[in-house]
Formats: C-alpha cells, structure tokens, sequence
C-alpha cells in the first residue's frame, strides 16, 4: 500500500517541479549560471554548447531521490566536454553531499558503459568533470558541508588522500533584493518573488519593481513565469483571490505587464482591506458581546443592557441562556 504523502512533501514537489520546469529550457539555465557563477569558464560556454540528458539516475540507496537537472556542456574552442548536475531544495538535506557522490557516479558509470572499450581504456580518456550544484529557497539557513570531504571520518589524519569536492549553492533567500533586480532577466525575477516576506504588501512591490525585467522576457519566458506562478507564487495569496491571480498572470501573456501588476496589487490591497474591516467589526462585537455579559451577571435586565450595547433582545437572550447553562454546569 503507498503511503499518503503529507501536505508539506506535496509543496516540496510543487517547488521542485516549478523550478525544473523553468530550468530545463537552455536559456533560463543559462542564465542561472551566468548570472550566479562567477568563473572564467562560464564566460566561454554559449547556448548551441548546452544538451539537456533527459534520463533520471534513481539510485538504489535513495528509492525516491532522483537527479533532477543533467546537462552536458562543450566549450567548444577548447573541446572540453563536463556536466551540470543540479539539485533542487526546499528543506535542509543533511545527506545531499553524499548523495552528490552517488549522482555522479552513476553518470560517470552510464557514461563508460555506453563507450566502446578501445575508447574508455586509451591512455588519453579522460571521465568528463561534473559540477554539482544546489538551488535552495527554504527559509532555514542552509548548515550543510559545501564540501564532501566534511562527511568524511579521519579528514584530519588523511588529509589529501581522501577523495573530495565542493559544489556550488544558489541560496534563494540569500542574495539582496538590489542584486535580484540587477540580474534583470527570468531567473532574477522569480528569485526575488520566491524570497520570504512578511508583509503582502511586500509581495505588489516586488512586481512594481520587476515591471522593466518582465518587459525584456520573451513569449517563451513568460510563459515558464506563469507555470512558475501557479505552483510557487500562488499559494501565498490568499485562496479567495487565488482563481483571480490565475487568469490575471494567464492574461499577462497578451496585456502590458504594468496592467497585470496593478490588477495584482489591486486584489491583495482589496482582499486585506476587507480582510481589515471585517477584523474591526469582529472586535466591536466581541466587545459588545463582552459589555452584556458583565451587564447580565451583575443583574441588568434585557431592556436596560440593549440600550448599552445596542444588541438585539433575541441575541441578548441567547447570551443569557449560555450563562445559565454555564452557571448550572
């Protein structure tokens, strides 16, 4: 029987698809390296030097972990061929070196078995490099070892012996809103929407502020945006303006974006204006409530205590009986 997953395994998920959803097209990854990284082979790698290996390595010691982004990269002026393997996270993963480690070995492993083995035992094969990498927007600090070295026992006494790595982390809640802007491309965007806030308003600044970057994106980009949307962005507005947020992003696609952000900003300031309102008037009758309660246990009759309170005789009544049956309990 499979076990139900639990609400918060379902978000998880729900991140995870949205961002690899955004990731699997060549540009965004792109961008996500070139804007992020910064290192001179970076610089040299262009779009035409990206294949995206569409093949999941479920590795037997993790039965639900999977890969989730393989790409194969070639610097072409130099023939260099190596990978990127990219991990996505929304919770701290204590494991995620060793289960690095696992990853690559599989890809080294599918890659030698699919080579000729003149190929795989010349003296010139070299096994390509894999960058591991790790995009995470939980709002906890990410403590885990950057190294793998770090889960290894003895690393004091065997020093340079022992086998090691790094990779490379994309800390969502991390970077400033200044640099996010800056960025100034889909990657940037959905960064700084997918940061933690407090307030809602935070969330219709954001927009105002990102006007100029949705202007540059292309149909295609802004198209992933509103995929990206439904399943990150959506569940913190509130569900009574959720359905609304949907067509407002869908209708994006052909409307001028200034439109789509003041209709945003318009239905969270509408929803937590009434949401206001309606809070206020919840606390005036609570205090009316309150006024008739001390009025009747002190021995006010109905007449005396609706003139006070201004609450009607039946309502007065039912509190009257609630005290009762309190009284007698």
């Amino acid at each position: 029987m499979c076990k139900k997953e639990t609400k918060e395994e379902i978000i998880h998920e729900q991140h995870d698809r949205a961002y690899k959803d955004i990731f699997t097209n060549k540009k965004s990854f792109l961008n996500l390296l070139k804007s992020f990284i910064h290192e001179p082979w970076v610089k040299e790698i262009d779009e035409n030097g990206l294949e995206l290996i569409n093949r999941s390595y479920i590795l037997p010691d993790y039965i639900k972990k999977e890969t989730d982004i393989v790409y194969r990269l070639k610097i072409a002026e130099r023939e260099i061929i190596f990978y990127c393997l990219l991990e996505l996270q929304s919770k701290v993963d204590y494991q995620m070196p060793v289960r690095l480690f696992y990853y690559m070995g599989a890809i080294w492993n599918d890659l030698l078995k699919n080579l000729k083995e003149e190929e795989r035992t010349s003296k010139e094969f070299r096994l390509p490099g894999i960058i591991p990498m790790i995009l995470y927007n939980g709002e906890n600090n990410w403590t885990v070892p950057r190294n793998f070295k770090e889960m290894l026992q003895g690393k004091e006494l065997f020093g340079k012996y022992l086998m090691n790595f790094e990779y490379i982390l994309f800390d969502v809640n991390r970077y400033t809103e200044v640099e996010l802007i800056g960025i100034a491309n889909l990657v940037g965007a959905v960064f700084l929407l997918d940061r933690k806030f407090e307030k809602p308003e935070e969330l219709t600044e954001r927009l105002r502020k990102l006007i100029t970057v949705f202007k540059k994106l292309t149909p295609q980009e802004l198209r992933l945006f509103q995929r990206w949307f439904k399943f990150i962005y959506r569940p913190r507005l509130p569900k009574s303006i959720q359905e609304e947020g949907d067509t407002i992003v869908e209708e994006s696609i052909e409307m001028e974006v200034e439109r789509m952000i003041s209709n945003v900003a318009l239905s969270l300031e509408n929803f937590y204006k009434d949401t206001l309102q309606e809070g206020i008037e919840q606390g005036i009758e609570q205090e009316k409530e309150q006024t008739a309660i001390n009025a009747l246990q002190n021995g006010a009759d109905i007449e005396f205590t609706a003139k006070i309170t201004g609450l009607s005789r039946e309502k007065l009544k039912e509190i009257e009986r609630e005290l009762l049956t309190t009284h007698q309990k």
